[in-house]
């Protein structure tokens, strides 16, 4: 689940770097959706996309917004 994370949010910085996007808004919408859908599967789920997905990726910092589960 961690490498998925980390792997999609990779892309997602890279794409928007490469068309000129905002790397920071970009990642940050694409984690927040990543984990809304793992928390729709499961706790347990949303809680490891959550903990990937928390932090920078590619010296992008990630911003989740809320509402979303807490450990």
């Amino acid at each position: 689940m961690v490498v998925a994370t980390k792997g999609l949010l990779q892309g997602v910085v890279h794409s928007a770097k490469e068309t000129g996007i905002d790397a920071e808004k970009a990642v940050s919408e694409a984690a927040t959706g990543a984990l809304k859908a793992a928390y729709a599967v499961s706790e347990e789920v949303g809680n490891k996309v959550r903990d990937a997905a928390t932090g920078t990726i590619d010296g992008v910092k990630v911003v989740l917004k809320e509402p979303f589960l807490k450990k």
